[in-house]
């Protein structure tokens, strides 16, 4: 019986530790940063530790503030004039600023780097203000809408 216990145990606990240490990296890390910037919608620039640093918000995709081919495509998406979709990327970046204002002090940035699109040199990723997450919000609250990789 005793054979039979000790090889068991070995194999449980070196499967709760697997375990453990598995759990353990899959977590994502909320890490306070200070905004310097905030660029449009859904971009902005921090400080992250000692590092200056852009950010995106993952799966957030805002209005355009410039004319570029992306507000053209984004016009041509949403059946507006181009000088439309530069108010509208105002009014979300104007969102976006007045919403880490009232919680300065309080951001949070958590990296997702799943969210990465190929050649991206921005962190992506999800950001808070307080316990509001950040990109939730401005999905709701302004005319950004839904983004993955494939929509590029």
């Amino acid at each position: 019986m005793k054979k039979i216990i000790l090889p068991l145990m070995t194999i449980l606990l070196a499967s709760a530790a697997f375990t453990n240490s598995f759990a353990e990296t899959d977590k994502k890390v909320k890490e306070p940063i200070v905004v310097t910037k905030v660029s449009d919608g859904d971009t902005i620039k921090a400080v992250k530790g000692q590092e200056k640093v852009t950010i995106r918000l993952a799966n957030v995709d805002c209005p355009e503030i410039r004319t570029s081919d992306k507000s053209l495509k984004q016009a041509r998406e949403m059946k507006i004039e181009p000088e439309e979709v530069k108010i509208l990327g105002k009014e979300a970046q104007k969102t976006l600023k007045k919403l880490l204002d009232f919680n300065e002090g309080k951001i949070y940035f958590e990296e997702t780097p799943e969210n990465v699109c190929k050649g991206e040199k921005r962190l992506v990723g999800n950001l808070y203000a307080g316990e509001t997450n950040v990109n939730d919000y401005m999905l709701k609250n302004s005319k950004c809408r839904p983004f993955t990789c494939a929509d590029k």
